[in-house]
């Protein structure tokens, strides 16, 4: 099986494919493919903007940076909390 949160890279029409044949119901990509069209079912646009990946390696800083900013802001210095 797949690991939770990967992000796919397949199309719509290969993933269903791939569930096809690992229900033993092999099809083509094309032929989902011309289903899902019938169906009504365009593929999404094309993004222009950065993958996850991207924006998350920019970002990285800021993140970690807020991820500790947070803990102070939510229980300033010399409060006292239950946990």
């Amino acid at each position: 099986g797949r690991s939770r949160g990967r992000v796919s890279t397949q199309s719509l029409p290969e993933r269903i494919q791939g569930e096809l044949i690992g229900l033993g119901r092999p099809a083509a990509a094309s032929t989902v493919w011309k289903i899902l069209k019938a169906a009504g079912i365009e593929p999404a646009p094309l993004r222009s903007g950065p993958t996850w990946k991207q924006f998350l390696t920019t970002q990285a800083h800021t993140i970690l940076a807020i991820d500790f900013a947070h803990v102070d802001t939510v229980f300033p210095a010399g409060s006292t909390y239950s946990s």
